[in-house]
């Protein structure tokens, strides 16, 4: 899906998916999960909201599994190159194909190899790939000390919690996520 909609790069199809997964704090490769820490840029920012989508999925179906590798759900593009979803409109799989469209579409119109920052993407494969940046191999995104998830002290015992100022308002998110 992403590959239908990032047309200015001179990466292949499976090197932007890999972009595109362990990237800054909210990029993941199970789109679904929930993450915690700063926005660090756009791309990371339609991570978040991506997750998020997904999140709000489950509260109307609480028995539905998002499958990042399977994708499944049916979708085309019509004649503007637009991601058209083609399940049942109140299944789960078309909330999840709308969901992913959406991230598709927007990533599209914000993508530029020249805007991509290769110093938030925390993956070894980036070194597999030989990818440089300004004739240097890039330094690795400490993850682990940047998107920290906060503690709490209860009874002498640390408690990880996730501190967000972002309401997980399902209405919200749809509205505010799927804006073109």
């Amino acid at each position: 899906m992403l590959e239908s909609q990032i047309k200015n790069t001179t990466h292949p199809p499976e090197t932007l998916v890999e972009m595109t997964e362990m990237y800054g704090c909210h990029c993941t490769s199970d789109r679904s999960v929930m993450s915690s820490g700063p926005v660090m840029d756009g791309y990371d920012d339609l991570c978040k909201g991506l997750a998020m989508c997904h999140q709000c999925i489950l509260f109307d179906f609480p028995t539905y599994r998002y499958k990042p590798v399977s994708r499944p759900y049916d979708w085309s593009l019509n004649n503007n190159q637009e991601i058209i979803c083609s399940d049942a409109l109140e299944s789960a799989e078309h909330h999840s194909s709308m969901c992913d469209s959406h991230y598709a579409m927007n990533l599209g119109k914000l993508w530029s190899d020249a805007t991509f920052n290769f110093t938030l993407w925390n993956s070894k494969k980036k070194y597999r790939l030989g990818i440089e940046f300004e004739g240097e191999q890039v330094a690795s995104f400490d993850k682990e000390n940047v998107c920290v998830e906060h503690k709490i002290e209860v009874d002498g015992e640390d408690y990880e919690y996730m501190y967000d100022d972002d309401s997980l308002d399902c209405l919200s998110v749809f509205q505010s996520f799927m804006k073109l």
